[in-house]
């Protein structure tokens, strides 16, 4: 088995305090708070943590201040800071109206350690409270749900031999969305840079020595590779088509696009947009292409969808023109996110990963099989030790059916890569 690492891109929605109701007297303390919150939302963190520092050295009672300073560590995933925070802000209060506000951010924080019994307290404590808002109280219920689970699940363990690729492939600050040719020589994957959102993206191939390791990664095809982003790419079972991703810089519908190279000999032909029925306005990606090449599952967060971001399917009709994509329907997207769709090679056996679903916290792993035409099975999680508390997608199973190769985020020292 094999772990490739990506970048988790988290985003907080503030459910704040009214100015009103705030608990500190101090203006110069308010005023740091304030100030603080419009580098927040830009997402300048390093000033946000400073000025509500500020504020805090004014009061070290100002309980919004330690929420609002949780919040920003949430955003940069240092959820043992936020969870700090938010617990010093509880402490300083019993009002359960902003008890309510902490305990909903300070029980997904619990899960995003793996504290799953605080976090399953935490929560319960704001399900218990909260009456009005819909959408967190929904929201919340499933975190309840997904520490259940774990809690339950917790000691399963699976026939799986996890280890990581060399450091020669795991060689870049981020790494993920790997596939293989059928006769597994060449691995081809999505390199970042660096750990920013803007950060270049290219898709690189490592090919199979005599010693049966993979060697050390190279760009696949100045073709495709640009000064702007090309990833999370798909390839026929005989090695000749690859589909990816590309945003801005091309000709295209949409911020990101699905598009296809013809490889003949060793160059890849330049790439053509797979046009309007595929690609919209939005945002499109993560393409995998069934065995037969005829069918075509991808992601994308246009309207008509269930969640934000789902699985859509797309065939190659009669004229080999693909046809209007649909969406997969209920039976695998919710309300969430559905990413990194992968099809086996019998075609009938569909996973991907979802933080909407019933699993260990953040994105899991399911699997799914087609039972009709259209229709697929309720997902099932793969389990440990594949998924945990952390982020798993982008699963690529072999041919054979012997090996998988994944994604997945790894906390060190340095905190997530």
């Amino acid at each position: 088995m094999r772990c490739l690492f990506f970048p988790l891109i988290f985003c907080v929605v503030f459910a704040g305090f009214s100015q009103t109701t705030l608990s500190t007297k101090s203006k110069k303390a308010i005023e740091y708070y304030t100030e603080a919150d419009n580098f927040r939302v830009r997402g300048q963190y390093d000033q946000a943590i400073k000025l509500l520092d500020e504020a805090l050295s004014k009061d070290k009672n100002f309980v919004e201040a330690y929420y609002r300073l949780g919040l920003v560590y949430m955003s940069t995933r240092e959820y043992p800071k936020a969870i700090n925070n938010f617990e010093a802000g509880l402490a300083l209060t019993e009002d359960v109206r902003k008890q309510k506000v902490i305990w909903y951010d300070l029980g997904e924080s619990y899960l995003l350690i793996g504290e799953y019994q605080k976090g399953k307290d935490t929560l319960l404590k704001f399900l218990n409270s909260e009456t009005q808002n819909v959408r967190k109280i929904d929201h919340a219920k499933m975190l309840y749900n997904t520490a259940d689970f774990a809690i339950k699940n917790s000691e399963e363990k699976a026939a799986y031999n996890l280890r990581s690729l060399s450091d020669t492939v795991n060689a870049f600050a981020m790494q993920y969305f790997p596939v293989l040719t059928a006769d597994q020589q060449l691995l081809i994957f999505t390199k970042r840079n660096g750990n920013g959102a803007s950060d270049d993206e290219d898709l690189v191939v490592s090919k199979k020595g005599k010693d049966g390791k993979f060697g050390k990664p190279e760009s696949l095809s100045p073709n495709i590779n640009s000064i702007l982003n090309e990833g999370t790419c798909t390839i026929s079972a005989d090695g000749r088509k690859l589909i990816f991703t590309s945003c801005e810089g091309r000709q295209g519908f949409g911020s990101c696009d699905l598009y296809e190279s013809v490889r003949t000999g060793d160059e890849w032909s330049k790439p053509k947009n797979l046009g309007s029925m595929i690609n919209s306005s939005e945002w499109e990606s993560q393409p995998s292409l069934s065995a037969d090449g005829r069918t075509l599952y991808f992601v994308s967060d246009r309207r008509g969808g269930l969640g934000r971001r789902d699985i859509w399917v797309s065939h190659l009709d009669e004229e080999d023109k693909w046809t209007k994509a649909t969406n997969l329907g209920r039976s695998i997207n919710s309300q969430y996110d559905e990413i990194s769709p992968f099809i086996h090679v019998n075609n009938q056996v569909l996973y991907f990963a979802s933080n909407g679903l019933t699993g260990f916290g953040g994105y899991d792993i399911f699997y799914s099989e087609k039972n009709d035409e259209e229709n697929w099975t309720q997902p099932v999680n793969v389990g440990r030790p594949i998924n945990n508390h952390l982020d798993q997608f982008s699963l690529f199973i072999t041919a054979d059916g012997k090996k998988g190769y994944y994604s997945n985020e790894e906390f060190t020292d340095k905190g997530f890569s």
